[in-house]
């Protein structure tokens, strides 16, 4: 059909009337409402605050809070050895005093590694908190380790250091080891015990177990007494710290923060030199920096001191103001003929341990000639006017205050007349001086828990102290005889005779007992 053009000139017309007409429509039409994901919340109240990192009490509850081994509180073995520790708790509270330079880096190590935060505790069980302590079998450190697997895990061991002492290393080895443990194992209870008699062991046992079609965990397997002993050991001490109030066990307060600092160094440093730095006793210095074996620390590194965090800014102010050239107390001394290394160290006031310790010498046979380096020490400092008296604060223990302050713990109680069990109360002021233990002793690296000085006596030495005027200008060193020591041992350690010891020290036997302080003449330990 052909349509004529006024009919589509009208069609047109139309078509433009009936847009319009819906362009208008949408115009006034209202927008559709939004969709669910573009419409804002109404106002609930305030924001949520921010989430703040939980603030313990103390470290105990920090760890209290990380526990997630399973107990097994109705094992027998660990019902025997809760038993054990509940009538024991003194030595608990013991090791956890000597825990407080470490035990926060402890824990935190134990976190970064996402581990049961009762492997914290593993060190009680291991040493008693003791970095110190040697095994009859060449264990040593906080975590006692054996030599061999010491070097697996990259703990190094030479005359001036040992790794498996220092205990921020010796922590980051042993949590490496029961990591790798944990993972060849997947239970906590095999890793633990894998830890104590080896993975070898474990895995032998986990396959006799497995032949005889016997449970594969720990409470089946076929071990050492020592393994079946280790591993409820631990739980029973989990068992202690949950609730210690039930088993009247006061755990000393140490504050969930860092109470050492490691301080990085640029080169070697001798100790009493460091602690002049910061006014402490050089010996609790060396404390809590045991992987040192010598004066001074490694020439060549770890370059890394642990120092008291309240004394850190002074210590890293003091180091930079000072010429490297005067962190080692050193001197020389050219060999004359006929002459002795106890003549050496008597004329340089130090020791021949220290001679020989500098020289790495084994014995005592030097050369005219020879070229000596001389360690000397800073003079014995005595105590401050202001330093007579101490006011306990919140969280102290008469082992920490006898330590800074360079002191026993058996001293401080007699000056105060305390009893053995006695509990001391936050402003409750302390004598810490009278006229026999007026000098901070200074103390020689050559020989761990040895206390060189030149001249006076030493408190709780054995026996009455010989005279200065009977041997003037003898150096003299003070030993802390260690468990399982004997008299043969101590005079091999310090070439002495046992009739010397006898004789310095009164002694009417060859007994000793540990604590015990031992006088050692320098001069004769040729």
């Amino acid at each position: 059909m052909t349509i004529s053009e006024p009919t589509r000139v009208r069609l047109a017309a139309l078509g433009l009337m009936l847009l319009s007409l819906a362009l208008a429509g949408c115009a006034s039409r209202p927008p559709p409402p939004p969709s669910v994901a573009t419409v804002a919340p109404e106002p609930m109240g305030p924001p949520a605050p921010a989430i703040r990192p939980v603030v313990y009490n103390d470290i105990w509850a920090r760890i209290r809070q990380g526990m997630s081994l399973a107990g097994h509180e109705q094992r027998p073995e660990v019902r025997a050895w809760t038993q054990f520790y509940a009538a024991r708790t003194r030595h608990i509270e013991e090791a956890a005093q000597r825990a407080s330079p470490f035990i926060w880096h402890i824990a935190e190590a134990v976190e970064q590694h996402d581990m049961p935060l009762e492997i914290a505790l593993l060190p009680i069980v291991e040493s008693g908190f003791d970095p110190r302590a040697d095994s009859h079998s060449s264990a040593a450190g906080l975590w006692q380790f054996m030599p061999l697997t010491a070097s697996r895990f990259g703990l190094e061991r030479n005359w001036w250091y040992d790794g498996r002492r220092d205990v921020l290393s010796a922590t980051s080895a042993a949590l490496d080891y029961l990591g790798f443990l944990h993972r060849r194992f997947d239970d906590w209870l095999l890793a633990l015990a894998a830890y104590n008699a080896g993975e070898g062991r474990v895995g032998r046992a986990l396959a006799r177990a497995e032949a005889a079609g016997q449970p594969r965990d720990f409470w089946h397997l076929d071990l050492p007494a020592e393994t079946d002993d280790y591993v409820p050991k631990l739980l029973a001490l989990r068992r202690l710290l949950q609730t210690p109030a039930a088993f009247d066990l006061a755990l000393p307060t140490i504050p969930d923060r860092p109470l050492t600092e490691a301080v990085q160094l640029d080169a070697q440093i001798d100790f009493a030199v460091a602690a002049d730095m910061i006014d402490m006793p050089a010996q609790t210095l060396a404390d809590i920096n045991p992987g040192f074996r010598r004066w001074a620390t490694h020439p060549d590194g770890p370059h890394r001191l642990l120092v008291p965090t309240e004394r850190s800014w002074q210590f890293r102010t003091a180091l930079a103001r000072t010429d490297p050239a005067r962190l080692v107390t050193q001197r020389r001394h050219r060999v004359q003929a006929g002459e002795v290394l106890g003549g050496i160290a008597t004329r340089y006031g130090t020791t021949v341990a220290l001679i020989r310790d500098a020289n790495n010498l084994q014995g005592s046979l030097i050369r005219p000639g020879d070229d000596l380096r001389i360690p000397t020490r800073a003079q014995p400092r005595r105590e401050q006017a202001e330093s007579v008296t101490y006011q306990v604060r919140g969280g102290d223990s008469l082992w920490q205050i006898a330590r800074d302050h360079g002191m026993r713990v058996d001293d401080l109680r007699r000056l105060n007349g305390l009893s053995a069990d006695a509990l001391l109360r936050p402003g409750q002021t302390l004598k810490m001086r009278d006229s026999r233990t007026a000098a901070v002793p200074d103390w020689s690296l050559a020989r761990a828990h040895a206390v060189a000085a030149t001249s006076g006596s030493a408190p709780g030495a054995a026996g009455a102290p010989e005279t200065p005027a009977a041997r003037p200008n003898v150096p003299v060193i003070y030993y802390d005889v260690q468990q399982g020591d004997s008299l043969w041992s101590i005079a091999r350690s310090f070439e002495v005779t046992i009739d010397a010891l006898r004789r310095w020290n009164r002694l009417d036997s060859n007994r000793l007992q540990p604590g015990q302080r031992l006088r050692i003449h320098a001069a004769a330990a040729i």
